[in-house]
């Protein structure tokens, strides 16, 4: 006895129809070519890829999209796990993404039969990861997350500023939130200036590496080791 067949579209199940059309998606299959529909006794069909990205393909999209904006809104360069993750969720992404446009290019003339209408409201899917590739490498030729996180936490920072400026700030080093950002360490950098440290790592070669704000409300300091963001306020790595 033959077993049941399985739309790889949908899961519907395609025995005793009228035609070899999926009534619940539109996908069309041939009940003589084993690849074009899932059953018990059929080993995993290559055709299965041949379809737009899955819901699972988009959240983990969406996670490495939210990921990469928050490493690029931070002051330094992110370290750690996050340094490690990344690369590794964009080469799965990567790979599931070309792979399923791969199959869909050789599942062309079986798809061509397809009940259109039922099956055009999936394209959209296509678009989330070019989209989620331009949104990355524009924050990173822009740094524009660096600039809306700074510009939401502006006015906490400024406060932080007035009240270090006051001895009213308590123990300075002692972490906190300000605005957006975590800041562990309140310092003065001279006359009128205030640091703020958002990240401390050890590199590689032993070394510490430290990244944060300094408000400098007089002459801008050396271009070398400051990264201007508006008037007073610049991105400093030491």
């Amino acid at each position: 006895m033959a077993s049941d067949r399985y739309c790889i579209g949908c899961g519907y199940l395609l025995n005793r129809l009228s035609k070899n059309i999926c009534p619940e998606c539109g996908r069309w299959f041939d009940p003589d070519d084993a690849s074009t529909f899932e059953a018990e006794s059929v080993p995993f069909a290559w055709r299965r890829w041949a379809r737009p990205p899955s819901n699972v393909h988009i959240l983990l999209t969406f996670v490495f999209l939210v990921g990469c904006i928050v490493a690029q809104s931070e002051p330094g360069f992110p370290g750690g796990a996050t340094l490690l993750a990344m690369p590794i969720l964009a080469g799965v992404l990567v790979s599931d993404y070309l792979g399923r446009m791969v199959a869909v290019r050789l599942d062309r003339a079986r798809a061509r039969r397809d009940a259109t209408e039922k099956r055009r409201t999936q394209r959209w899917r296509w678009a989330v990861a070019p989209l989620a590739t331009i949104a990355v490498i524009s924050g990173v030729m822009t740094r524009w997350p660096l600039q809306l996180r700074f510009h939401v936490s502006r006015t906490a920072l400024e406060y932080a500023v007035d009240d270090f400026q006051a001895g009213q700030n308590g123990d300075t080093s002692k972490p906190r939130l300000v605005g957006l950002y975590r800041v562990d360490k309140l310092f003065a950098r001279g006359e009128g200036n205030v640091g703020f440290r958002t990240s401390r790592r050890i590199r590689l070669d032993g070394r510490v590496q430290c990244a944060g704000f300094e408000f400098r409300p007089s002459s801008p300091p050396d271009e070398g080791r400051y990264r201007s963001l508006t008037p007073r306020w610049y991105v400093i790595e030491w």
